[in-house]
């Protein structure tokens, strides 16, 4: 009979060995610990505790290494070791359990001790996805009720974390994959590759923890698996993005539906950027793609819906057709989707993500129509003068055409699956608006106890969509806000407010004023002006696409003039200076009046003001700062007033007096 040879301790000083060697020295009858939810929250509670990385990575992979010594020994299944990684990630299995928290303020007394392991929890959450029909958020509520009666304090602490989508622990996906290498004992490299080919962090670290780092060449580049696709990082300039890259090719950034199109013979696979398989609801492409003569590919690209003078169509049309589900031939006739592939990762049996951005390009052009190739400009010198202007004449095309902007992408790179790296550059104008808050909604999950999304607007002058020279809803917005912006809004906003402050949404007086970067506008049937800024968000396809921020220097911002009456009104720029001519009012006062010029027009015309220097940043929640703005006395209804604090002689020669905004009524 087999005995035990090796302790918990001995066990865990033994990081480099895969379980698959230590089953012939160890042997069945050697008896372990179960792997309980406990053990996951009592990790996760020494991550957080610490700000060493490395601690991180080796508090997690000795769980890691815990949990397959269960799975050796037959006291936990396999599919533990994948549940751990993903709960300590920050993620559940279940993409949407439905299960709703604010039915859940009243919960049963906690128990002293956790007997509730991984895979019962798993159930619980497997179960609750799959509940459907009349009745089912009962049964739901009542399901995760009995859960909730057999965990703990922290363990209900971990799991409302999970259910919220984030454990606030200081360990993001990369901390976890590199515990992961670290308990399997293979290279981080080797690891990452295997989970951008899988697309499955839990799986890599299953086979890795069982089978040993010979598993992880089980994990390529296979045609039909969806892989994670290469991102590109920011600049502000063709110039900047340039000299990141070196010698690149600059091509147009289209504002589409990412796509990575798999071909095997007559079989095609279309998917998004989050792999999700939206093959069925794009026939188009799937006949494009059947028609090229090679016999398997896996190919990049973005799929787009043009007008017939090949301008694009408002990306809420694109997104709205890879989100349908109604009959695709319809569809297709109503939005048809043209497909423009920048990339190739497969070709005839030939693996292409190691080789070079250029001979891909090259290998691409050969085997794609040029009608259905990104519009490319090759940059060999980035010192050259004249191959910049070209460059950034190609880039202000671009836009003029109505797209995003451009990607500039080094001659060099290859493709780095699942990275955001320097080898592409994506460079794109930002827009902005100066916008009045006009209310404020409580936040939940881990907002909970701050105010949260704020209601944006702007002054209706004429009347269209309510009470002349009112403000007309504009969108919402929640993203871009850090803790400190929260803790000053809600200490703040409620100062504002019209009536009670006890309720889940508070109505302001527009005394606020900040500036909302956006992509676009928006035709909407929820706000009373028909449009909305895009704050954009498309639902179906699995990315999430809220482009507006709040900027800190709006929120208080130092005036730079070097006088009071430079500091309170010259230093606006000259158009909004101008109290005479209404044609030229900023874009906030005008975007309610569609009969004045349409918001394609507004945002290509609009002009990108320059932002002054020295600003400190988010004001303190005991400082009573307004927000200067940028727009017009005149156009938004303010007008300029003193800070109430004692002046001080000294500051008022300084070049940075701070100025308080009040809107008034006409």
């Amino acid at each position: 009979m087999a005995t035990c040879v090796m302790s918990r301790a001995d066990w865990l000083s033994l990081p480099k060995i895969p379980t698959s060697v230590l089953t012939l020295s160890v042997g069945p009858a050697c008896q372990h610990w179960i792997m309980l939810l406990a053990n996951v929250v009592r990790t996760s509670k020494q991550v957080s505790g610490t700000s060493s990385r490395l601690s991180k990575v080796s508090v997690i992979a000795d769980l890691l290494r815990q949990c397959a010594l269960e799975v050796v020994d037959g006291t936990a299944p396999a599919d533990e070791i994948g549940l751990a990684t993903l709960y300590l990630s920050g993620s559940l299995r279940q993409r949407r359990t439905g299960i709703e928290l604010s039915s859940l303020s009243e919960m049963p007394t906690p128990p002293d001790v956790g007997v509730v392991t991984l895979s019962e929890f798993d159930t619980v959450m497997q179960h609750a996805s799959e509940l459907a029909g009349a009745g089912s958020s009962r049964v739901r509520t009542d399901l995760f009720r009995g859960l909730a009666a057999r965990l703990t304090t922290p363990e209900r602490v971990l799991v409302l974390g999970l259910l919220r989508g984030g454990l606030r622990q200081g360990a993001l996906e990369s901390v976890v994959m590199t515990a992961v290498a670290d308990a399997g004992g293979a290279a981080l490299v080797d690891v990452r590759r295997a989970v951008a080919a899988q697309g499955d962090l839990p799986g890599v670290a299953q086979a890795l923890l069982v089978d040993g780092p010979g598993a992880l060449d089980l994990f390529r580049l296979t045609v039909g698996r969806g892989v994670s696709p290469m991102l590109a990082s920011s600049a502000k300039s063709v110039a900047e993005a340039l000299t990141k890259t070196g010698p690149a090719g600059v091509e147009w950034k289209l504002d589409g539906i990412r796509a990575q199109i798999h071909k095997q013979g007559n079989d095609i696979l279309v998917l998004t950027r989050s792999l999700d398989d939206i093959t069925d609801r794009v026939p188009e492409v799937v006949e494009l793609i059947s028609s090229l003569p090679m016999r398997s590919a896996i190919f990049d690209g973005e799929l787009i819906a043009l007008h017939s003078d090949g301008r694009p169509k408002p990306f809420q049309k694109t997104g709205s057709r890879a989100a349908s589900r109604v009959d695709p031939m319809s569809a297709r006739t109503q939005t048809p989707l043209t497909a423009f592939l920048f990339d190739v990762l497969h070709l005839d049996g030939a693996d292409l993500i190691d080789e070079p951005g250029s001979v891909r390009r090259g290998i691409l052009e050969t085997a794609v129509p040029v009608v259905h190739l990104t519009p490319r400009l090759r940059v060999d010198d980035v010192a050259d003068s004249e191959q910049l202007d070209a460059a950034s004449a190609f880039a202000a095309d671009a836009v003029e055409r109505g797209h995003e902007g451009v990607v500039v992408k080094a001659d060099d790179a290859t493709y780095d699956m699942g990275r955001r790296g320097a080898g592409w550059v994506k460079v794109k104008p930002v827009h902005t608006l100066d916008l009045v808050i006009l209310a404020v909604e409580r936040g939940n999950g881990r907002r909970s106890g701050w105010l949260s999304n704020i209601h944006l607007g702007a002054r209706d002058p004429h009347g269209r969509f309510g009470p002349e020279d009112g403000f007309v809803m504009l969108g919402k917005t929640f993203k871009g806000l850090t803790d400190e912006m929260l803790r000053w809004q809600s200490a703040e906003l409620p100062r504002h407010a019209v009536g009670p402050t006890d309720g889940h949404v508070l109505e302001l007086h527009p005394e606020v004023v900040v500036e909302i970067a956006f992509d676009g506008v928006q035709t909407s049937p929820r706000y009373p002006g028909g449009w909305r800024c895009a704050l954009r968000g498309w639902s179906g396809t699995g990315r999430t696409r809220w482009q507006a921020r709040l900027t800190p220097s709006r929120w208080w911002r130092r005036c730079t003039g070097h006088d009071r009456s430079y500091a309170a009104h010259d230093r606006l720029p000259g158009h909004y200076r101008d109290r005479t001519a209404d044609a030229r009012r900023p874009a906030q006062a005008r975007i309610g009046c569609q009969g004045e010029r349409s918001p394609g027009a507004l945002l290509a015309r609009r002009r990108r003001r320059r932002r002054p220097t020295g600003c400190p940043g988010v004001p303190k929640p005991d400082q009573e700062v307004r927000t200067p703005g940028t727009a017009s006395c005149r156009d938004v209804g303010m007008r300029p007033r003193r800070s109430s604090r004692r002046r001080d002689p000294v500051a008022e020669r300084r070049p940075c007096g701070v100025v308080r905004w009040r809107l008034r009524s006409r």
